[in-house]
């Protein structure tokens, strides 16, 4: 285990930053808000795939911000709303984000449906740290139902071990991990899993179904978490406190579960990385987390995520200490 959040707070600079290169999917998961299309065009999300040129400002700026702090991010993930392999340019991203050294660690997570053989070895050739496969069944049926799409389990485990082969062949230390949601299997389906990627992987976890934001009002559980009898882990959401994230047209905002992007911070193409850390506004959601009292349109009164808040992640310890800093 490494230095706990609680022993770095407040911080100069979050330690994970999330940039999405595309905010489509192949997928109409029904777990996700990216899979209902109505409920976005409702508030107004619109489709994006985000330009080259405008991930390459988002790394320089955050270059010079490195630069005045002489600290850098733990981790740099290039993902959030959709599926990253669906940006004609990903290697391209992959590759300028590591080259600037904006980071210790830059990766992904993707369904892995679009990956082929020669994608696959110009990722292991990209410098990507790690790579992140959700899996979403175990059969051909589940992952119908699931994704809403006609898509091969096979397929799904030939691409990683293509993946997995091709970092073989390359002597590459490129991390792969598989992973999936346990919540709505058999225990025969989760041992089927583990046998079928252990062989072709660096590391699988099983996890629970996903909160979000703004639980209640909109489930995307399927039906299979009761929101309000969930038990929290913590008092305080860390993610104001050390995370940020860039959506694929550029918003800023605090947490990778803000699918409605109700948390603005400004956007890229007007507001610097650090301008969105340092501003009135975080100061403003920070101090609403820490007392309490948030706003009614707040999608953090009714959110699930911070409630499988992980021990590293923990810092209600030290909620009276940043009461005196941002109060």
């Amino acid at each position: 285990m490494g230095v706990l959040l609680r022993e770095r707070v407040p911080l100069r600079m979050p330690v994970s930053i999330l940039i999405d290169p595309s905010n489509r999917c192949n997928f109409k998961c029904r777990f996700c808000p990216t899979g209902d299309k109505e409920l976005l065009s409702a508030i107004g999300r619109k489709e994006t795939v985000m330009g080259f040129d405008q991930f390459k400002k988002i790394i320089n700026d955050l270059g010079s911000w490195i630069e005045s702090e002489s600290k850098r991010p733990n981790n740099i993930g290039l993902y959030k709303d959709g599926e990253p392999l669906i940006n004609k340019r990903i290697i391209d991203f992959i590759r300028y984000a590591v080259e600037a050294k904006v980071s210790e660690r830059v990766y992904m997570t993707t369904n892995g449906a679009l990956l082929n053989t020669g994608l696959s070895e110009e990722i292991v050739d990209s410098g990507l740290t790690h790579i992140r496969i959700s899996v979403e069944h175990v059969t051909d049926s589940g992952y119908t139902d699931i994704t809403r799409t006609k898509v091969s389990y096979d397929q799904i485990l030939d691409n990683v071990a293509m993946m997995w082969k091709a970092k073989n062949k390359k002597s590459s230390s490129l991390h792969i991990h598989a992973k999936i949601v346990g919540t709505y299997l058999k225990d025969e389906m989760i041992r089927k899993f583990e046998s079928d990627f252990n062989p072709i992987t660096d590391s699988t976890t099983i996890e629970t179904i996903m909160g979000w934001s703004d639980s209640s009002s909109h489930d995307f559980s399927m039906g299979l978490v009761k929101h309000d009898q969930k038990r929290y882990s913590s008092k305080l959401c860390s993610q104001p406190f050390s995370r940020l994230a860039v959506c694929a047209n550029g918003d800023i905002t605090i947490c990778c579960v803000d699918w409605a992007h109700s948390l603005l911070l400004g956007n890229v193409n007007n507001t610097s990385l650090k301008e969105a850390w340092n501003s009135e506004i975080l100061r403003s959601i920070r101090v609403q987390h820490l007392t309490g009292n948030h706003h009614k349109e707040s999608p953090c009164i009714n959110c699930d995520y911070f409630k499988n808040q992980g021990v590293d992640d923990n810092i209600d310890s030290e909620i009276n200490r940043l009461k005196s800093l941002y109060v």
